[in-house]
């Protein structure tokens, strides 16, 4: 016979196993503005060109590969980038969850084109750069537009 406390023990040691795995995959929240800068190697505004996009699937869900083409208007912070220079800035979305598997959905809101934004960065020219997840992007509304 399973003796009470035997079962909560087999509870405990169930939730100590699974609790973190599940963590691991759970969905990061969107960071402030000051969070992103503190990680980001580069910040840049600029308008962007056009959003390629290529989609796959695993056993976690079906993804969408980006690469948004913006046109450097600004840089607020890193070395390296210049102004009119065209970046080509990797990110992700997971666009849903298959076998109700959790997962981070890599970018809350991807630009398209003929958007203004302000981007916070990961890498260096060499290996490219990729938009900080989940919400390195930032569309930026310009002040003639809030008037309509």
């Amino acid at each position: 016979m399973i003796k009470k406390q035997n079962i909560t023990n087999i509870a405990l040691y169930a939730a100590c196993i699974f609790l973190p795995i599940q963590s691991t995959f759970a969905e990061r929240p969107t960071m402030p503005r000051k969070e992103l800068q503190a990680i980001a190697n580069h910040v840049v505004t600029g308008k962007v060109i056009r959003t390629y996009s290529n989609a796959w699937d695993d056993d976690l869900g079906e993804y969408t590969a980006f690469v948004v083409e913006i046109s450097v208007s600004g840089v607020l912070k890193g070395k390296g980038i210049a102004i009119n220079e065209r970046l080509f800035i990797r990110c992700k979305q997971r666009q849903a969850h298959r076998f109700e598997k959790p997962g981070g959905m890599g970018q809350v809101k991807i630009p398209v084109g003929g958007d203004t934004v302000e981007v916070y960065l990961k890498g260096v020219r060499w290996s490219g750069y990729d938009v900080i997840e989940p919400n390195g992007f930032f569309k930026i509304i310009p002040p003639n537009a809030a008037d309509n």
